[in-house]
């Protein structure tokens, strides 16, 4: 303990023009949201015999659409240093709107920050149409509390009006499944890509994330080629009181057969997934992705993995790895801690190696 002289107290006037910013959060262990202002509560319905519970966070029983997400995130950096007006009304910090994509409940717009002068990603969804509106509240709250290189990362969230917008970083390389769909990778590519996705879930498993949507659509590209995984819509947060899950979330083709069946699970289905994305970069698309997508969540469910890597090049070193990744008995499945032991990602490069991947799906 230091020893410092007391000091006299001096009179310090009170504060002027002080406006009050919210603290909120979840607590894991409570299954609680705290801190939230009165017009949040509202808009995502907590009322407050539900405060006064305790309960998990919510877990999704959907399932994501068929089709590739059409809105794509995020960020990366620290709030800037500005008066507070700015947090109140991001629109008073942006510039040059330009639409770039488009959902069923909102769009992606980039703009120009004036304050940063830098160029960000923004994702306003209209809160009045979300389904289940406490989804966008939870995806808010795990970025904004779990940083890491290969995570994607929210500037700043804010309440306009009836829309909930998301400052992101400008992710220009786009989605890996631009890349996937257009062109064939090679196996140093897919390492790099992979090592990126594991340090980013060794991070999020350590700190009892499971992403619950893990698929090439999942995972946006710096333009240096940096992969980073992003839409954390479906995460569920295990803790000592939830130390398992057992909705039904997730893409069916990329799904785990635990999942599927409903069985306890955790972070084991993640690794799952990320075996499936890793014969998705060898084959353009997900095992049995031209059956029926109830049909294939059956044959997941009850048959084991089919073998449907569609070249014979592939080396023992990336059979060895997928097969560790596909393992119906999740004791016995890798970890991402383990996974990143793996031979086969000493063939990994720097991330550069995909500029030149993104250089041909921009000239398509």
């Amino acid at each position: 303990m230091s020893m410092r002289k007391r000091t006299k107290k001096l009179n310090i006037s009170m504060p002027t023009n002080f406006e009050h910013r919210y603290h909120a959060g979840y607590d894991p262990v409570t299954g609680q949201y705290y801190g939230l202002p009165k017009q949040w509560e509202a808009i995502i319905g907590i009322t407050s015999n539900r405060r006064g519970r305790r309960r998990p966070m919510i877990d999704p029983s959907c399932i994501t659409p068929m089709e590739i997400a059409e809105i794509k995130t995020l960020v990366r950096g620290d709030l800037p240093q500005q008066s507070q007006k700015w947090y109140s009304d991001p629109r008073n910090d942006l510039k040059n709107y330009v639409q770039i994509g488009e959902g069923s409940t909102g769009i992606v717009v980039t703009a120009s920050q004036v304050s940063t002068g830098r160029k960000v990603a923004v994702k306003k969804m209209n809160i009045l149409k979300q389904q289940r509106r406490e989804l966008l509240f939870n995806e808010v709250v795990i970025m904004r509390d779990y940083q890491h290189p290969n995570v994607v990362e929210m500037y700043g969230s804010y309440l306009v009006g009836d829309e909930l917008w998301v400052l992101m970083e400008y992710m220009e390389g786009g989605a890996l499944t631009d890349i996937i769909t257009q062109t064939r990778i090679d196996e140093s590519t897919i390492a790099t890509i992979c090592v990126q996705c594991l340090l980013a879930l060794e991070y999020l498993h350590s700190k009892g994330v499971v992403h619950r949507d893990i698929k090439s659509d999942s995972i946006l590209l710096t333009r240096d080629g940096v992969a980073k995984i992003s839409d954390f819509g479906f995460c569920g947060q295990l803790s000592s009181t939830v130390p398992q899950r057992h909705s039904l979330v997730g893409t069916p083709y990329w799904m785990s057969p635990e999942v599927i069946s409903k069985l306890p699970y955790g972070t084991e289905a993640d690794i799952w997934s990320l075996g499936i994305m890793v014969i998705e970069m060898i084959n353009g698309e997900p095992p049995l992705f031209d059956v029926q997508p109830l049909q294939a969540m059956k044959m997941i469910r009850d048959n084991p993995p089919i073998n449907t890597i569609e070249t014979a090049n592939v080396s023992p070193e990336l059979t060895s790895f997928i097969s560790l990744m596909l393992v119906r008995d999740v004791r016995k499945r890798a970890t991402a801690s383990q996974l990143l032991r793996h031979e086969f990602l000493k063939k990994a490069s720097t991330p550069s190696i995909l500029c030149s991947f993104m250089n041909i799906t921009r000239s398509h």
